[in-house]
């Protein structure tokens, strides 16, 4: 498996310098191939190399997906498996103190996360990494000006992107706890359904479910305008 997943990343990272490569080839095509008085013949020899170029960069794309997306279901499988293991040699004070709806939602969510931080996250953090640092290189190469510019745009776009982190985090923290507390109810509740309808307790039930439903809504909402807002606000900057 690792193997596996050292390869997807060097694909990614093989396919953001192949990215790079295409705007190379075509000014290349354009200076000395396609020069006045080109033929026909050479015409179609560099559409060929383009499109030769754009067939390795899909075929990147492809293995990269190929390769890291059985490694990260089969991860997040065998940390499952170990999660249950492990909670099943605990002693059971241990689930009278903790709620099962806390531990649904992490085996559940938390987990799901990391098999995408697998599948996608490494090979794209990769892949964008190799894409900045190469595409510096050649806007310094080409124009140090140009490149004098980005970097002092990339200023304030990293000031608002660090701001706005603490308050994602907090937002991603809190949705994680009433999604358990939530899952958490609703467990006690199919479980003891038959208690809240004898003690005539199932419109308070429902409304506390209710209630705490529209608070999850409520930040999984603001959570979302936070993102919203810092797309927007980076856009402005790159606009600007």
């Amino acid at each position: 498996m690792r193997g596996r997943l050292r390869a997807g990343i060097v694909v990614a990272v093989l396919g953001g310098a192949m990215a790079l490569a295409i705007p190379q080839a075509l000014r290349w095509l354009v200076d000395t191939v396609l020069a006045p008085g080109a033929t026909p013949a050479r015409v179609w020899e560099s559409a060929g190399v383009i499109a030769v170029l754009g067939l390795a960069q899909v075929l990147f794309q492809w293995l990269r997906r190929r390769l890291l997306l059985e490694p990260s279901t089969r991860l997040e499988m065998d940390m499952r498996e170990r999660l249950f293991d492990h909670l099943l040699r605990l002693p059971v004070g241990f689930h009278d103190r903790w709620p099962s709806g806390q531990l649904l939602s992490r085996s559940m969510s938390d987990l799901g996360l990391c098999r995408r931080w697998v599948a996608f996250g490494i090979s794209q953090t990769g892949q964008t990494s190799t894409m900045v640092v190469f595409g510096l290189l050649l806007m310094v190469a080409n124009s140090w000006q140009l490149a004098l510019i980005y970097l002092i745009a990339v200023g304030p776009v990293l000031w608002v992107i660090v701001r706005t982190l603490p308050r994602t985090r907090e937002l991603t923290r809190a949705t994680q706890q009433q999604a358990g507390d939530l899952a958490t109810d609703v467990e006690e509740s199919v479980h003891g359904i038959r208690v809240l309808k004898a003690l005539g307790r199932g419109e308070h039930a429902l409304g506390e479910f209710s209630e705490k439903a529209a608070g999850l809504r409520d930040t999984e909402v603001t959570r979302s305008r936070v993102f919203s807002g810092l797309s927007a606000r980076i856009w402005l900057i790159r606009r600007s």
